[in-house]
């Protein structure tokens, strides 16, 4: 396959796909880790928990799929 035979949205994909799964996993690494974290979050935290959802774990699994299923074709 030549280089100008490539197409770019694929790519641009996959690293949009990883930034989220590191966004995700950051976040749960440094809850998890974090000394004394309330089980029921309040305030501010709450507030990410939301938009974490909407905007990336919502957002990671259907990228996730589309990816995968174009990567099997």
């Amino acid at each position: 396959m030549r280089k100008a035979d490539r197409a770019l949205a694929p790519d641009l994909a996959r690293g949009t796909m990883l930034l989220l799964i590191s966004l995700a996993n950051c976040a749960v690494f440094f809850f998890a880790t974090a000394p004394k974290v309330e089980e029921h979050p309040q305030g501010m935290e709450r507030l990410y928990n939301i938009f974490s959802f909407m905007f990336i774990h919502a957002r990671t699994c259907s990228m996730f799929a589309i990816m995968f299923g174009y990567g099997i074709e």
